[in-house]
């Protein structure tokens, strides 16, 4: 801790020294999980806020990277169907070579998790995708399907397609759960929408401009089981060879 009480004045000497007899953490946690006594969270709070907004901001990334990548190496553990590691796991990652371990872990954490899911674009798309398996399992449903709505319009602000379409894909799957198929026929007839605007678009030989307004179609199609998906997905695979084409006309 940074700081020396023999040379800071009163207003900026550390907060134990005004509680003597007060333990610095507290045990009311689960056990072997501590949290600081409030006192020491406010005196470290207004330290970390004379540091530069650079130095802040690394060290933020790198605990919102800790809780990414331990998350994703969790997820591994319950899923079926899993991404890629892209990157190494942080050296302080704890022993998750179980699912019950896993398992432990993400429900250990998962007021942290949910933090971390609020503080940078990039960790809430994919915090949101790698709680995706324990959401659905433990619930709150509707919570879940805040997130993952939450995770794929970032996404798509973002222009990240895939992550997109997963997190369509997770939403679809909570809605399901929670009986909301009123959404389910909102998006329905959006996408047919979208589907008729891109095929308009091709007709008129816009053909860059109808892509991903019937990439986005087909998405929701699939996660929908919608039968549109077929003759949409068979069209999408047609101007995707003739876009190329009219490019060098």
């Amino acid at each position: 801790m940074r700081g020396n009480p023999s040379t800071t004045s009163p207003s900026t000497r550390p907060a134990a020294n005004y509680a003597p007899s007060t333990p610095t953490t507290s045990s009311t946690n689960p056990p072997g999980r501590y949290r600081l006594h409030d006192l020491i969270r406010t005196y470290t709070c207004t330290l970390a806020v004379q540091d530069p907004a650079k130095d802040r901001e690394h060290t933020t990334l790198r605990l919102l990277d800790y809780y990414r990548q331990t998350a994703q190496t969790a997820d591994r553990h319950l899923t079926r169907f899993t991404t890629p590691a892209t990157a190494t796991p942080p050296a302080a990652t704890p022993d998750l070579t179980t699912r019950e371990q896993a398992l432990t872990w993400l429900r250990t954490e998962q007021t942290n998790l949910l933090a971390a899911n609020h503080q940078h674009h990039t960790h809430t798309v994919a915090l949101t995708a790698a709680m995706a398996t324990l959401l659905l399992q433990d619930g709150p449903w509707h919570q879940a399907a805040t997130l993952h709505q939450r995770a794929a319009t970032t996404a798509h602000h973002h222009a990240h397609p895939f992550d997109e379409a997963d997190a369509l894909h997770n939403l679809g799957l909570v809605r399901r759960l929670t009986g909301d198929y009123g959404a389910a026929a909102g998006r329905l007839e959006g996408a047919r929408a979208l589907e008729g605007t891109a095929r308009c678009q091709a007709r008129t030989g816009e053909h860059e401009a109808a892509l991903p307004n019937l990439r986005q179609a087909v998405t929701i199609y699939q996660h929908l089981g919608a039968p549109e998906a077929d003759p949409a997905t068979a069209l999408l695979v047609t101007l995707e060879v003739e876009a190329p084409r009219s490019d060098t006309r």
